[in-house]
């Protein structure tokens, strides 16, 4: 209490004198203001909330920045800190746009009560995380660039101040939980979202606000037992489990599986709780998993065993001391056997699983670990109604131009900004009349604005590029990216900016430039980044922040009429035959770019560079041919080295060294994004199967073939895939026939996909059918999940020829069916001949075989049948056949009759693509 009556006597005692320190703080205007006095004093206009009471008019309006929503101003703000700022912000927070528009002593706490009475039904703010990090985190992710450094000294740049949070804030939460979306408070965007998670951004506010953490190491309450949390889905890898709902949770004895399980497949579980560690020492956690599982430590991964894989041991140690320790565990299993044993060792004790007398958890009904206890310093301000009524009038007459408080207020409108030229009084003035906001100005500041009060109205809009200089200004973008040699982080915070390795240089450190952006990059990217930050650069730790698109307006656009000049080249169609070079120049035999750029997420072979699979999605072609063939015309200083100098390639062994070819057949390759085969060299060092004298045959999970996929690899340079659980003819590819490294060394996890080009994925569903109406009859679906088997079939197993080509065996009801596909040789494009021989005691009347499905199909003149993707299927057999092209809601199916001699039918068919 002695703090706010000593602030409140300072104020009281000055109240005649309108303050004159901490002049507004708008980071461009401070940097660049002095280039263009007008263009700075519309920025000052726009960005103090001007136009907010004085509404802007004509061809060229300047931009208002609305105040911060007050709606929830009870959870939010204490009564002492609210009373000093609406005496006087700028001395409260130097550096505040806000200006001291309540100069009546006798109406602050009217308004003090009402702002206090103003409460939401939202659920109390909680906040969660470690205030440890709090620095890491802000120098990290970039809060430096606009707020300076974390302990900031005196004048330490153009910054956004942040003033004392720990006076404003009653607890940690409701800052916590602005940080994590501001835009619902600010809806201006000038504080734009970071993408925080709620640990971040609890930790963050814990270290500003104060509150005493949780400690996770000595939970109250704790009771025998860890919590676990029950979950279905299918998956590869290890889930995000904080990002999906549990479909049942609880408290288990131990790490057991068996009495949680609802089903076998496709589940997972994650256990929290404590462990309690005897003495200090080093321990050693061991998981044994089919399929993935990880152990943490408090924060720190320990055992890292995920993936889908057998019954696998993995291990790891940390140093600990005695006491509980946080301890989690999460296991998922795919499809097979499924298992799960936790094991530990440490001093005075050899290797054991994890006892239920070492674990311990703390109820739901109790706090979890690392969260936030109530502050003890919160307020117990009660709002008087008499008093909160008469603030509301207040409220309406002060405040409502800048900040809305209730559903439905509306600003009150001053005199028009144009009626201002000429004008000296009012708020420019050094001693502003009692009626007017009172803003501490400095004298360039005040100049600045009156600049641009009394420039000549603009008779048009503004050019493009202006536009864009003013958003760039408006929302700090200087703050981290330069555009046409403005901007760009300042010394004092440069250095914050990190990458996860420090060999990448400032290129890959330091926030791209903005310059001739809309030429770069596509509409449809920019957008996406604006709305959601999106992070393509993940050797960069500092984040891309979201101002909401609504506030940017038209920035996307402008950006393009600024920077393109004339109309883009049509794009050739695509070719396979480039696609191919394509991805051979990406590989360690081509021009090797996966040395330094990532694939799909997974690491490059040597410095860390931009994803290739998001190029075409981000890029413009044109861009991208002019970029490589001189990559430090548009990017100065960049490290990309020139494969083709003067025009001419460095590698002449691929497409006769046509460099035009060539950047093309990169951006055709790099267009299919995280679908394209991954080029050589990347990853561990390939096992390729070569079939030679007769073919290979490789059981195993295949991409687009399901888990019981048979891969044949043919001599002739002509491969498929047959799904033995959905009975179907899968895939069909030419070239390299399977790489089986991912499932012979440690069976590894996941799918394979095939080695080769040119892969054609078959219709999923039964080959046989017998519909009632040929024509319009849909066709059975296929089963819902790869796993299950096709109801109605069976599979018989696969028998070899003389020359060990495999005919696969498989019974529809009663009829028995040989299918026997045989790669048919050709210099350039090889393909298949597939011969169905079906045998029944009593053939059905009415069967029916699906030899094509796609969105379209063409009959050929020379009797074929043709999709626009390129395939073609013919039949040899039997003679005069006619088949029927049935139209149905998703595209076409290409329908043949069987037609029994006797017990016997023999249907032949080939596929060319």
């Amino acid at each position: 209490m002695v703090y706010a009556f000593t602030v409140a006597l300072a104020l009281v005692l000055s109240q005649d004198a309108p303050p004159s320190d901490g002049a507004p703080v708008i980071p461009a205007f401070e940097r660049f203001g002095e280039a263009d006095p007008v263009e700075g004093g519309r920025l000052l206009l726009g960005e103090l909330g001007c136009t907010s009471c004085h509404p802007s008019e004509g061809a060229d309006p300047v931009a208002s920045r609305r105040g911060p929503v007050l709606t929830d101003a009870a959870r939010k703000f204490r009564a002492e800190w609210l009373r000093a700022w609406l005496q006087a912000p700028s001395r409260v927070k130097p550096g505040t746009p806000m200006p001291a528009a309540v100069r009546d002593p006798s109406e602050i706490e009217p308004l003090v009560h009402y702002l206090l009475s103003l409460r939401s039904d939202a659920p109390p703010a909680e906040s969660t995380g470690s205030p440890a990090k709090a620095r890491e985190l802000y120098e990290q992710v970039g809060c430096a660039a606009c707020h300076g450094p974390f302990e900031r000294k005196g004048d330490a740049g153009p910054f956004v101040p942040l003033g004392d949070l720990r006076a404003k804030y009653t607890s940690a939460g409701p800052l916590a939980q602005f940080l994590q979306d501001p835009l619902r408070t600010r809806p201006s965007g000038r504080m734009p979202r970071m993408n925080l998670s709620a640990s971040e951004a609890g930790a963050l506010a814990l270290h500003f606000v104060g509150g005493r953490p949780r400690d996770p190491d000595d939970p109250d309450g704790a009771q025998p037992g860890v919590v676990f949390e029950y979950f279905e889905g299918s998956w590869g890898k290890l889930p995000d489990f904080d990002a999906l709902k549990p479909a049942a949770s609880g408290v288990a004895r131990d790490f057991s599986l068996k009495p949680l399980l609802r089903r076998d497949d496709h589940v997972g579980v994650r256990f929290r709780g404590y462990i309690e560690v005897p003495k200090d020492g080093m321990y050693t956690f061991s998981t044994t998993s089919d399929d993935g599982s990880r152990l943490r430590v408090g924060r720190i991964l320990v055992v890292d065993n995920d993936g889908t894989h057998p019954a696998v041991e993995a291990s790891g140690a940390v140093a600990l001391r005695k006491g509980k320790h946080a301890l989690t565990v999460e296991w998922f299993e795919a499809a097979g056997e499924e298992s799960l044993e936790v094991h530990w060792e440490g001093p005075g004790f050899s290797k054991q699983p994890i006892s239920s007398g070492a674990l311990s958890h703390v109820p739901p009904s109790g706090q979890a670990p690392e969260r936030a206890r109530p502050d003890p310093r919160r307020d117990e301000f009660q709002p008087d109604p008499a008093q909160a009524r008469r603030g509301r009038e207040i409220f309406l007459r002060r405040c409502v131009s800048c900040h809305e408080a209730e559903r439905g207020d509306r600003p009150v409108a001053a005199r028009p900004l144009l009626g201002l030229r000429g004008k000296t009084g009012g708020c420019l003035a050094e001693r502003p009349p009692a009626g007017a906001p009172a803003y501490p100005l400095s004298s360039r500041q005040r100049a600045a604005i009156r600049a641009a009060l009394e420039a000549p109205p603009a008779a048009t809009p503004p050019a493009a590029a202006r536009r864009v200089e003013r958003v760039l200004a408006a929302f700090n973008c200087y703050a981290c990216h330069a555009r046409n040699g403005r901007g760009g982080p300042v010394e004092t915070v440069e250095d914050l900016f990190r990458v996860t390795d420090p060999t990448i240089g400032d290129e890959g450190r330091l926030p791209p430039h903005l310059t001739g952006v809309g030429a770069k990059l596509r509409p449809q990217w920019m957008r996406e980044v604006l709305a959601n930050g999106t992070k393509v650069r993940p050797y960069m730790l500092a984040r891309m922040p979201v101002f909401g698109g609504d506030n940017v307006g038209s920035l996307v656009e402008d950006f393009e009429k600024a920077d393109l000049e004339g109309s883009e080249s049509p794009a050739p169609p695509r070719n396979a035959d480039l696609v191919k070079s394509g991805r051979q120049l990406a590989g360690t035999k081509g021009l090797s770019c996966v040395s330094c750029h990532t694939w799909n997420g997974q690491k490059s072979l040597g410095v860390p560079g931009m994803d290739l699979t998001v190029m075409a999605r981000r890029l413009r072609r044109d861009w991208f041919h002019r970029y490589l063939r001189d990559p430090n015309s548009l990017r100065p200083g960049t490290r990309m080295p020139t494969f083709w100098p003067e025009g001419k390639s460095v590698l002449k062994t691929v497409l006769d060294g046509d460099a035009s070819l060539q950047i093309e057949a990169l951006w055709q390759y790099l267009a299919d994004g995280p679908q394209a085969r991954p080029p050589a060299g990347l990853g561990p060092q390939p096992i390729l199967l070569v079939p030679q004298a007769e073919p290979i045959i490789y059981r195993n999970f295949i991409q687009g073939a399901g888990p019981r996929a048979i891969a044949v690899g043919y001599p002739e340079h002509a491969h498929l895939a047959f799904d033995a659980n959905h009975l179907r003819l899968a895939l069909l590819w030419r070239g390299d026939f399977i790489d089986a490294s991912k499932h012979w060394v440690d069976r590894g996890p996941g799918f394979q996909s095939p080695a080769g080009d040119d892969v054609v994925a078959l219709a999923d569903g039964p080959p046989f059918a017998e519909p009632e109406d040929p024509a319009r009859s849909p066709w059975p679906a296929a089963p819902r999940h790869a796993w299950e088997k096709a109801p109605g079939y069976r599979f018989l197993g696969y028998e070899l020829d003389a020359r060990r080509r495999p005919a696969f065996l498989y019974a529809y009801g009663a009829v028995r069916v040989r299918d026997f596909p045989e790669a048919v040789a050709d210099e350039r494009r090889p393909g298949f001949r597939r011969t169905f021989t079906l045998e029944a005691e009593a053939p059905p009347a009415n069967l029916w075989y699906r030899a094509l499905a796609a969105r379209k199909i063409e009959r050929t003149a020379d009797g074929a049948f043709r999709t626009p993707e390129g395939l073609t299927v013919r039949f040899e057999k039997p003679e005069g056949l006619e088949p029927v092209v049935a139209t149905h809601a998703s595209g076409m199916e290409l329908r043949v009759p069987v037609r029994f001699s006797g017990k016997k039918a023999v249907l032949v068919q080939r596929y060319e693509w």
